[in-house]
């Protein structure tokens, strides 16, 4: 046996192992580092995100955001019911989206949809999806939906969903009012008197009555020829509200019983 060839071998073995242990660190090194910028990389663009979506603000009177908003409506004269799209949040005015928002659409069947902007100016669709323009102050779009189709709808669901720069959905339940008959409510505001007539499915003149503690308010919409005396007609709508003020001439004398509301003149 040679001794000497015996340890030359051995010493060879040990320095290939040395490199394999040494190039094995290696790559785990690097495979590290590179995780690390990825890791970087990926939170680095998820701030930048969040900071870009939250100069992105979109929101709606009626309309919400995450869930199905739904409102009870009496007023949807011409068988029509309008909303707002605004290009800030409507909790603060003050954050206003920075860039133009496009947005779709989707309504029940048998309702068709017009918008205007805030000039009232006509906005056409493009294959079903609309456009407000960026603006540096608080701009909104007002949304009408319209029935077309036989009978009397009981319910219409709607959302709106903007589509750039970033994706918000919002929502919402419209039941509308099937009432038969004028209904009527009056609400004290200290010196005056909130008399509110909701038409239901009734059209045509609507008789209001009140006593001599109270006065009309002639500059109200529909009362222009009111004077006082103790009574007025309304040519009323259907499915229609009407907001009427009366002044008290004498402090506390708010009584419901001073008004009655019935069709006919």
């Amino acid at each position: 046996m040679n001794f000497k060839i015996e340890v030359e071998k051995f010493l060879s073995k040990i320095k290939n192992k040395k490199f394999f242990v040494m190039g094995l660190l290696a790559l785990l090194v690097a495979v590290g580092s590179i995780g690390f910028v990825a890791a970087k990389y990926i939170s680095n663009y998820q701030q930048e995100a969040e900071i870009h979506a939250s100069n992105f603000h979109f929101s709606s009177n009626y309309l919400e955001y995450g869930s199905e908003a739904e409102f009870t409506v009496s007023d949807w004269g011409d068988h029509a019911i309008t909303f707002l799209l605004h290009n800030y949040e409507k909790e603060n005015t003050a954050l206003i989206a920075d860039t133009a928002i496009t947005y779709s659409i989707n309504v029940d069947p048998d309702w068709t949809v017009s918008v205007v902007d805030a000039a009232g100016k006509t906005v056409t669709d493009s294959n079903g999806t609309y456009t407000m323009a960026a603006s540096a102050a608080a701009s909104s779009h007002s949304v009408t939906l319209t029935y077309n189709g036989d009978g009397e709808p009981t319910v219409v669901h709607v959302s709106v969903k903007a589509q750039s720069p970033y994706s918000k959905e919002l929502k919402a339940k419209f039941n509308l009012s099937t009432k038969k008959g004028i209904e009527y409510t009056v609400e004290d505001k200290g010196d005056y008197n909130i008399l509110t007539v909701y038409t239901n499915n009734y059209y045509g003149q609507v008789l209001v009555e009140w006593d001599d503690t109270h006065s009309p308010d002639n500059t109200c919409d529909y009362m222009g020829a009111w004077r006082d005396g103790t009574s007025g007609t309304l040519d009323a709508k259907e499915y229609t509200t009407y907001t009427l003020i009366f002044f008290e001439n004498a402090a506390g004398t708010y009584n419901k019983a001073s008004f009655t509301v019935r069709e006919g003149a």
